[in-house]
């Protein structure tokens, strides 16, 4: 598995692009590129659409838990 690549502002902080999201060390960012949440805005954003909120993507989450049931 290749190893995660660090991404910092000018300021020094760890971010990711994909979600518009800001942590304070390396290690949570490294957790974040593993969540689906992550994902879904990678694939939001190779459509072209803007990232969404961990708050809209769970809600997404649990319209499409209570449709399917």
């Amino acid at each position: 598995m290749a190893a995660a690549v660090q991404i910092r502002t000018s300021a020094g902080r760890f971010t990711c692009v994909s979600c518009n999201l800001i942590f304070s060390n390396h290690e949570e960012q490294v957790e974040h590129y593993k969540t689906d949440f992550h994902r879904f805005n990678l694939e939001r954003k190779v459509a072209e659409l803007p990232p969404v909120t961990l708050e809209v993507y769970q809600q997404k989450l649990e319209c499409t838990f209570m449709c399917v049931f």
